[in-house]
């Protein structure tokens, strides 16, 4: 079970646009193996940076017609908010290995940060 933070339509508002802290988003789903597998490295990076930056995770499953209007092609997807608007976004390629995912999040916090 994950330490991450899950919000949904009914809390998204409060836990990331109005954020005092940049947000990292990871749209997932339980059918996604990549998913998962990913959910350590993020642990590790939200107490990396856990004065610094929030991590939060969506469930697509769960939220299906919330999550569309984000316009993403693949799981994981991750989405990047500061001071309320969604600077970036981070979609897996089909072909992406785990280790490539993770490689492109801890760039883009990096670039979330400065």
């Amino acid at each position: 079970m994950s330490n991450l933070m899950e919000v949904d339509k009914d809390n998204f508002e409060e836990e990331v646009k109005k954020s005092s802290l940049p947000v990292v988003v990871d749209i997932w789903s339980d059918k996604c193996e990549k998913c998962k597998e990913i959910i350590p490295f993020l642990e590790k990076l939200g107490e990396e940076y856990k004065d610094r930056l929030k991590i939060v995770k969506l469930n697509h499953l769960g939220n299906r017609r919330f999550t569309f209007q984000f316009r993403f092609k693949g799981l994981p997807t991750f989405l990047f908010f500061k001071k309320g608007e969604e600077i970036g976004k981070l979609t897996d390629n089909l072909d992406d290995s785990v280790e490539k995912i993770q490689e492109g999040l801890k760039k883009s916090i990096i670039k979330l940060l400065s």
